[in-house]
């Protein structure tokens, strides 16, 4: 990327979690702590394999990052008087609680999130949701999301798209995102 002058603003990593840590070690040293934006999915049962990454990067802008706590959790940029913002490797503070507290939990900081990057709901375009065992709790998860919509949005043409993915995440939280 630095021989084309990109700078990464969101990066999806698909293979076993077990590599998460090497990964982010590795990416920290190459561009420096506090500018990786990552969301790893992890659909190997079991394997470990790394299958692939996908880079959105950006040229002539430096994104800003923005923070959740102590976690990177977006980053913002400007373009032709547009203002951008991705965020990626959200997941729910509280890991250990049942899936559908851990989703309610999720949207809640996914609206801090947009909030502090400037954005509201409204402006939401995309998202992408990775459910471990989504199988099991779907129902559930879509019960928690059309209930979050259902007070933001008013005409269902106007919903984000939406992608819901099965698979692990290296927090062993049952649900993060991507936006």
């Amino acid at each position: 990327m630095r021989a084309y002058d990109l700078e990464p603003v969101h990066q999806f990593w698909f293979g076993s979690a077990k590599y998460y840590g090497e990964a982010l070690s590795i990416l920290e040293k190459e561009l420096g702590p506090g500018r990786i934006l990552l969301t790893w999915c992890d659909g190997t049962n079991g394997t470990s394999k790394l299958y692939g990454v996908q880079v959105l990067a950006i040229r002539d802008v430096k994104p800003s990052p923005v923070w959740l706590r102590e976690t990177l959790a977006g980053m913002t940029w400007q373009r032709g008087g547009l203002n951008y913002c991705f965020i990626g490797g959200l997941c729910p503070m509280c890991s250990n609680a049942p899936p559908v507290l851990q989703a309610e939990t999720l949207f809640e900081e996914l609206q801090v999130v947009l909030a502090q990057a400037g954005f509201t709901w409204r402006e939401l375009i995309r998202t992408w949701f990775f459910l471990d065992d989504i199988l099991s709790w779907y129902g559930e998860f879509n019960a928690v999301r059309t209930k979050v919509y259902g007070g933001v949005f008013t005409i269902a043409n106007y919903l984000p798209a939406s992608t819901g993915v099965g698979c692990k995440n290296p927090f062993r939280a049952a649900v993060s995102a991507a936006a």
